[in-house]
């Protein structure tokens, strides 16, 4: 079995990242919901394009199947704490480059003085393996998402039991509001860095990873 996940530097205009990302990443959408990718772009305040390199990677041989959020994470670790991880343990599965037009007023809908009601959604319901539990505020959601993820996917409804949001474990897969999003990931970012170990990579990982990424 062979696993394909990415090595992604994305650069702004005063600042560069690199991470890991499951796939082939091939737009914004792709890197939605990434720890190191939304936390980069949090600091991304005016308008601006975004470069993105990819460095596809396989790691093992036989039928290629997408990394799981669990694998990526492994591999980061691997990466951080062995330089030449992806020359000896990888094959180069090829390199493409694409740009995000970034816009964060109208992205975010951010126009002069609109500040996201906190207190929207207050009657959520977390459902897990470990049984369900009424969620009442945005703390309270990112808590359930952490503490039960670890142990399978989480999904979390309206008090009618429709849909809001659902998780690959500890990261979110969909939700119904992109707003809410936003305000979540300021909470929950933190705690997933606590669970998965994953480093800032500017700071903790050589620059090159073992592996050329233009």
């Amino acid at each position: 079995m062979a696993v394909l996940f990415s090595a992604v530097t994305i650069t702004s205009d005063s600042d560069q990242a690199e991470f890991l990302v499951a796939g082939i990443p091939k737009s914004y959408a792709d890197l939605e919901g990434w720890t190191a990718f939304e936390s980069f772009m949090n600091e991304v305040d005016t308008e601006q394009d975004i470069k993105v390199h990819v460095a596809a990677c396989l790691y093992g041989e036989g039928e290629v199947f997408t990394a799981t959020p669990e694998e990526v994470a492994y591999f980061t670790i691997r990466a951080a704490q062995t330089d030449d991880f992806f020359y000896d343990h990888c094959t180069d599965a090829g390199h493409s480059d694409f740009t995000i037009p970034w816009s964060p007023k109208e992205l975010f809908g951010m126009e002069g003085t609109t500040m996201y009601d906190k207190e929207k959604h207050p009657n959520l319901i977390g459902h897990s393996v470990n049984g369900s539990k009424e969620l009442h505020s945005i703390e309270d959601v990112a808590k359930f998402i952490c503490e039960n993820g670890l142990h399978g996917d989480v999904t979390i409804t309206y008090d009618d039991n429709t849909p809001f949001l659902n998780t690959f474990g500890i990261y979110i897969d969909r939700i119904a509001d992109m707003d809410y999003r936003e305000e979540l990931l300021k909470v929950l970012i933190p705690m997933q860095k606590e669970l998965d170990g994953t480093p800032d990579f500017e700071e903790d990982i050589p620059e090159t990873n073992g592996m050329e990424m233009k």
